[in-house]
């Protein structure tokens, strides 16, 4: 069983954003756009497999344009409830690591990043987390023949407090962020039978 999904992650960034905008950089709301995808082998109701994940958010004030992003994979294994002839609730536990990388750039930066121009690149600024990760889903999905189409609600949990590090050094005093939080998606795919 195999599918892509695509909906929602509403992570928790209230002290990470307001930091960010007390210091007159761009802030976020939290909720970021997804997508990914499942490949699950069946045997006897048992889900084995893996899957992966990723969001992005822009945002953007006078002087800055910014992003976060993230993306996790891990092993998924669950399993399969077959409720009536082609309804299934299927709950899904993933194991596996993530990332977020946030991004700012200067908006009075005047011509293209130029590596032989090094004065350039200096309006670019990137960091980098990781952390493992653990996520609960519960599925519901319709088996239509080799066709499935359903929905997942869950939780996104990633442990530790890493700190934000930049070319492998740490970054300190800037505002720390945990990825946690609850997700939703619709799922298409396909079920071998």
């Amino acid at each position: 069983m195999g599918f892509a999904h695509f909906g929602m992650l509403i992570s928790e960034m209230g002290n990470f954003s307001q930091t960010l905008s007390l210091n007159g950089l761009p802030s976020f709301s939290g909720n970021y756009f997804c997508g990914g995808g499942t490949g699950l082998a069946v045997i006897n109701n048992i889900l084995l497999g893996g899957e992966g994940f990723g969001g992005n958010q822009n945002a953007a004030n006078s002087n800055f344009n910014s992003s976060i992003s993230f993306g996790y994979g891990g092993f998924a294994g669950g399993y399969d409830f077959k409720i009536e002839n082609k309804f299934h609730l299927f709950p899904l536990i993933t194991i596996g690591a993530g990332g977020v990388t946030y991004r700012l750039e200067s908006r009075n930066a005047s011509g293209n990043l130029n590596i032989n121009n090094p004065s350039t690149l200096q309006n670019l600024f990137e960091l980098k987390k990781s952390h493992p990760i653990a996520a609960f889903s519960l599925g519901a999905r319709f088996d239509l023949e080799n066709f499935l189409i359903g929905c997942r609600i869950g939780y996104l949990y990633a442990f530790g407090q890493n700190g934000w590090e930049a070319n492998g050094r740490n970054v300190e005093d800037f505002p720390n962020y945990n990825l946690s939080g609850f997700h939703f998606s619709l799922i298409i795919g396909g079920v071998s039978r």
